[in-house]
């Protein structure tokens, strides 16, 4: 684990094996470094950043962790992540959710303390076991409609 105020990711730029990287605690705000990780299975990030797209070719990943970061609004470049089974976005300014439509692997999605509004693009997700949407702006009767679309996800409001 690193727990640095790390600036630069350039010098990871090569390490094609690596399968896990956590970063808490960086001012990391440039991820392109990362785009050739292809090994990478875990990413835990705790920094300013606001592009996700060099992340769009780690099809790999299988566990994303951007909690804690206000500036990340557009999850666009993770609609091919079609291998995560656990997405962590708390307290993050994600409000449009229609790029998760499509991963169908996700078990686990942290939504907690976000601004979301509209989940209907969850309710094909079949595979979630347990989704956390306490201190969203979502409604309860949205809720209750996820809760019956995705009978076998523990839904957390």
């Amino acid at each position: 684990m690193l727990d640095a105020p790390v600036t630069d990711l350039s010098p990871l730029s090569g390490l094609t094996g690596l399968t896990k990287l956590y970063l808490k605690s960086t001012q990391v705000t440039d991820l392109s470094p990362l785009a050739g990780l292809t090994g990478l299975k875990e990413l835990v990030l705790d920094a300013p950043v606001t592009d996700l797209s060099p992340l769009a070719g780690l099809t790999g990943l299988t566990t994303l962790m951007l909690s804690d970061n206000n500036l990340v609004t557009d999850l666009s470049p993770l609609s091919g992540l079609t291998g995560l089974t656990w997405l962590h976005l708390e307290e993050t300014k994600v409000t449009d959710l229609s790029p998760l439509a499509g991963l169908e692997g996700l078990t686990r999605l942290d939504l907690r303390n976000t601004p979301v509004t509209d989940l209907s693009p969850l309710s094909g997700l079949t595979g979630l076991t347990t989704l956390e949407l306490s201190g969203t702006s979502a409604e309860p009767a949205e809720v209750d409609e996820l809760r019956q679309a995705l009978p076998n996800c523990d839904i957390q409001f």
